[in-house]
């Protein structure tokens, strides 16, 4: 199952022009290098943890990632001391409160304290780390192969809830988390033909498995976001991305060469306050980046050589050439210059 496409068209590396920071903290810790190590500083420049961690990960809910030798723990942003002491193989990030972590060859979840709330037994064996976390009280979760041949299992992947029980037990090929209700997976049919779609919650209790449309060849899917999930597919010889709805509907057939426009804070790509930045166009003479609305009409007419991932406080920074050179300002989610053009970066 082919996911997470982020159509980052060549062009949208050459012209995107937005870079988020995180945001600030004022009791955060900054990370610091010396000697081939990692520590921790105040805001103020005072060292709160000396560089004694060989390897630093990435901040998630408050926590960072460190490694000392061959073993991984935590230190908490706000604290700056290892609130998990390193004893683990590898580590993933947290989300939900939860974090993936290995232990030997098996994979399980820990809390913000560090103790297992649950047990070491997934293998995630395609993966060096695990390619899911939890989302809206689920995560997706693989065995190993000689489990699936040993209970007659139809895959290797599943879903089971915050305590580790088994809320879709192994039947899928892959599996993604769940985004507003609809997570993406691959099965086998009673012909051991791959189907590819999704399960779809409808309440605690029932998942139903919704088929993607009819494609051709390998499609690249998004998760959900309101409503509407983007589906990259060919269309005679051309890559193009269109959104299908919860019933695996087109909702907007493919027609766009790249979708854009993800987050910082979230990677998925697709609908951000009833808006989808798009691009038309194969080359640098004929690249365009607008908007469109949930009905695939034009709600900001692709007219930018370059646009910001995502709108921040109603304003999104777009550009267009001038003399040879990306100039940028800022418009509203109506188009509307609010800060005339007159800028080489933006964020």
């Amino acid at each position: 199952m082919a996911t997470r496409f982020l159509a980052q068209c060549a062009f949208f590396l050459l012209f995107s022009l937005a870079f988020f920071a995180p945001k600030a903290v004022s009791e955060r810790l900054l990370a610091f290098p010396e000697n081939g190590k990692w520590g921790f500083l105040t805001p103020d420049g005072k060292i709160a943890v000396s560089a004694r961690f060989d390897e630093l990960g990435a901040l998630s809910e408050g926590m960072w990632p460190v490694r000392v030798g061959k073993k991984w723990g935590f230190v908490r942003e706000e604290r700056g001391f290892s609130t998990i002491a390193p004893r683990f193989d590898e580590v993933a990030f947290f989300n939900e409160g939860l974090c993936f972590a290995r232990s030997g060859a098996k994979w399980g979840a820990i809390g913000k304290n560090g103790v297992w709330q649950i047990a070491p037994r997934f293998t995630f064996e395609r993966f060096l780390i695990p390619p899911s976390h939890f989302r809206e009280g689920l995560a997706a979760v693989s065995v190993s192969q000689s489990q699936v041949n040993r209970e007659n299992l139809r895959g290797e992947w599943g879903f089971v809830n915050r305590r580790g029980e088994w809320i879709l037990r192994p039947q899928f090929l892959s599996a993604e988390p769940f985004y507003e209700g609809m997570a993406q997976v691959a099965r086998a049919n009673a012909d051991f033909e791959v189907q590819e779609g999704w399960m779809r919650r409808e309440n605690a209790a029932k998942y139903t498995f919704v088929a993607a449309p009819k494609i051709d060849g390998i499609a690249f899917f998004e998760p959900f976001l309101e409503g509407l999930a983007a589906v990259e597919t060919t269309v005679n010889k051309r890559r193009l991305t269109g959104f299908v709805d919860r019933d695996g509907k087109w909702a907007i057939p493919p027609k766009f060469p790249a979708l854009l426009g993800y987050a910082p804070d979230d990677l998925a790509v697709g609908f951000r306050g009833g808006l989808a930045l798009v691009a038309v166009g194969n080359t640098r003479e004929n690249i365009g980046f607008g908007w469109i609305d949930k009905r695939g009409n034009w709600k900001i007419e692709p007219k930018f050589k370059g646009a910001g991932v995502a709108f921040s406080e109603g304003l999104s920074p777009v550009a267009n050439l001038e003399n040879g050179r990306l100039i940028g300002g800022f418009v509203d989610p109506n188009g509307e210059w609010k800060i005339e053009p007159q800028f080489e970066k933006m964020g």
